[in-house]
Order: C-alpha cells, then structure tokens, then sequence
C-alpha cells in the first residue's frame, strides 16, 4: 500500500514477507464495511515520515484488526471465485448464521 507523506515522499507498506513487524496482522476491508475498525496515518516524529494505524472504535480482545488498502483491483476484491470473496458473499446470503444456529446433532447429519 503507497501512502504520500508530502510531494516528495512516498511511504509504502507490503508485509507479505515479513513476519517481524505487528503491521502483517492487519487485513483489508472494502470502505465501508462493517469489519473496517483501523486507520492509516502518516505522523512525523523528529522530521522522519511514519505510518501509523490507529483504531476508529473500540476493539474487542481476539477481534480482527481491519482498514481499507486503498486498492480496489486487489484479486480478493476483483475475483468471485477467490476464497475472501466467495465467504463474504456467503456471509451477505446468511449462510455462515444459518449454520451457526444449527444444533449440532443438525450438523453430524449433513
């Protein structure tokens, strides 16, 4: 993700391969999705640029930490068959309720 701190400056985040920093625990939410709790800001300490992720509400122990990547052809967003897609179009249908309400004697016979 490419964030600009001022004309001259551009800051960017790509935690795919980096499992040393708290930033990969921070997933994409289309704007305004309900799931969306994080924001990026750009704040400079000592005349150096740095991102930063601040919660816009409360958030609960054991909740996923969510913000908009800004990039609307990423293949999550783009592909329905990709599995992020496909669950949250199931999720919109009820179908993750539905089989939570299940007793599980329901669920055993299926």
């Amino acid at each position: 993700m490419e964030f600009r701190a001022n004309k001259r400056i551009k800051l960017s985040i790509d935690a795919t391969n980096d499992i040393f920093h708290e930033g990969r625990m921070i997933n994409d939410a289309e704007n305004g999705d309900a799931k969306q709790k994080c924001v990026m800001k750009i704040v400079e300490v000592n005349q150096t640029p740095h991102l930063c992720t601040f919660a816009d509400r409360d958030i609960a122990i054991g909740e996923e930490l969510r913000y908009d990547y800004g990039v609307p052809t990423l293949p999550w967003r783009k592909d329905k068959q990709h599995p992020y897609t496909r669950k949250k179009a199931m999720r919109r249908k009820g179908y993750f309720q539905y089989q939570e309400n299940k007793t599980s004697s329901q669920k055993a016979m299926e």
